[in-house]
């Protein structure tokens, strides 16, 4: 698993689990990591965007492309923006209401 980063985060879009893998590829710790905005991970002139989608799952249940591998930039704790791969799911309750998201990465194209 130190391969793939795993994100996990909260409706609000606080980083609740962060991975090996994520540590490795985007350079923050574990303790840096959790409990911030994935702002850290989302390049600043694509944060409107992002959150814009990302609420908008959070309200509606439905994320586009979900389950999919995308291309997608990320942000490096260096500043330094990098091409990555992620899939994106939402984690729903039993009621299938959003608590969470996880966004899987597999590393640079």
């Amino acid at each position: 698993m130190q391969d793939q980063a795993i994100i996990i985060s909260d409706t609000k879009g606080i980083i609740r689990v962060w991975s090996e893998g994520a540590a490795n590829l985007f350079g923050f710790t574990e303790k840096e990591a959790v409990g911030q905005k994935l702002d850290i991970v989302v390049p600043s002139h694509l944060r409107d965007h992002h959150w814009k989608g990302f609420h908008g799952a959070m309200g509606s249940g439905v994320a586009g492309g979900e389950g999919q591998f995308f291309d997608i930039p990320g942000l490096h704790k260096t500043g330094e923006v990098k091409a990555l791969r992620v899939q994106l799911h939402l984690l729903r309750d039993e009621r299938k209401a959003p608590f969470g998201a996880m966004a899987i990465f597999t590393g640079q194209q």
